[in-house]
């Protein structure tokens, strides 16, 4: 990883982005900014990604793609990052600087102040999830950059509705997939000598994702699809109340099976015959539901915040309520007719492609720097992004 101040100023007449990252670790909005990174680099553009920690899961992803991270998380203190920061974006002198994190549009809001470039903020959950986790002024200080871009209409509308932003500034840019990358996993068979049908929880094992919904949805299930079992892979602290359930619940270690987490998602998602997302009201738009479209599987999830919009329902997959029996009624529908199954995951796999692929990132990104340079005087600006 190399250090702010090994970095050289890029052409004058080149688009130069400035990504603000907390951590590179294996997360979705980490995810979703290294394809950013690696669909502008593509398109002609500058890049560069300054991390707040170091020797994150994308950081050796983003080096193999000519984006080397800049670590500045020396000091702890705010106001000594924000110089760090201040320090390094001045000899980058990016046009845009965008966070990739929700709680970094903070650190590109005053950063953005100081004429390092257009500050453009990141709204990566829903509305209800943000209250929860920072305060009234915090959230008011998260969502002062110039722009913002969320993934989803669900959290744009919710932020205009609540006067936090206003329509100008608010930008969707979905999260995007790779399909080469994750449909190979197509062409594997799905079928077992036995008739076995797994369905697949994965995520982390934290409250807000509900995975006791899922090991009482798969216990419900079993009762009139006995060839149905479920495999929850991921980690965290509910894990040991979810085994105490499944336990209590009847399920053997063969019905319900506790990987733990997935180093590789593809081959847990190889393993699968359909994904079940079972969160509460607290996710902005899921990966793990994009990853598994990629990858031919049929989708049972919760209207949980973009979570719905995702799939098609009743072509790709089924939206449930907020309950276990709702839920346990779509994993029966599916674990009994795999012509079902494999007509849903092809339709999933073709919207995925459709409308969530990587390729369309660098277009939708440029969309976006056009509309806020459109409403400045800046004509060097206007000029790098060829708006007349």
């Amino acid at each position: 990883m190399k250090r702010p101040d090994q970095n050289l100023p890029a052409r004058k007449e080149q688009l130069r982005v400035a990504f603000l990252a907390g951590t590179l670790a294996q997360g979705g909005a980490e995810k979703q900014m290294a394809y950013m990174a690696e669909a502008l680099c593509k398109y002609g553009a500058a890049v560069e990604v300054f991390t707040l920690t170091r020797d994150g899961f994308f950081d050796e992803w983003l080096q193999n793609r000519s984006v080397v991270p800049q670590w500045v998380g020396r000091f702890s203190n705010p106001a000594l990052r924000v110089a760090r920061l201040a320090h390094a974006l001045k000899r980058f002198r990016p046009q845009f600087l965008q966070a990739g994190h929700t709680y970094m549009s903070a650190y590109a809001a005053m950063l953005s102040r100081m004429g390092h470039g257009i500050g453009i903020g990141a709204v990566r959950t829903n509305l209800a999830n943000l209250r929860n986790l920072h305060s009234r002024l915090t959230i008011r200080l998260l969502m002062s950059t110039p722009a913002l871009i969320t993934n989803s209409e669900q959290t744009r509308s919710g932020l205009l509705a609540n006067r936090l932003a206003s329509a100008d500034c608010i930008h969707v840019i979905p999260n995007a997939i790779d399909i080469c990358e994750w449909s190979r996993i197509v062409n594997r068979q799905r079928k077992n000598a036995n008739g076995v049908v797994t369905a697949l929880f994965l995520g982390r094992l934290i409250p807000s994702k509900r995975v006791d919904r899922f090991v009482h949805a798969v216990a419900l299930a079993r009762r009139e699809v006995r060839q149905l079992i479920g495999i929850v892979a991921g980690d965290g602290p509910e894990r040991c109340n979810a085994e105490r359930l499944a336990r209590g619940l009847g399920l053997s270690d063969r019905e319900l099976i506790f990987v733990g987490h997935a180093e590789n998602p593809k081959q847990v998602l190889a393993k699968a015959d359909l994904l079940v997302f079972t969160s509460d009201d607290k996710e902005g738009s899921p990966n793990s539901i994009l990853e598994s479209m990629a990858a031919g599987l049929p989708v049972i999830t919760t209207p949980c915040g973009n979570a719905a919009c995702l799939i098609d329902p009743g072509v790709t997959g089924f939206v449930s309520d907020f309950d276990e029996i709702s839920v346990a009624e779509k994993m029966k529908l599916l674990a009994r007719s795999p012509e079902l199954r494999s007509e849903m995951g092809e339709a999933g796999l073709q919207r995925a492609t459709q409308h969530y692929g990587t390729n369309q990132l660098a277009p939708r990104l440029i969309a976006v720097y056009r509309a806020i340079a459109s409403t400045r005087s800046d004509i060097a600006l206007k000029r790098v992004l060829e708006i007349s």
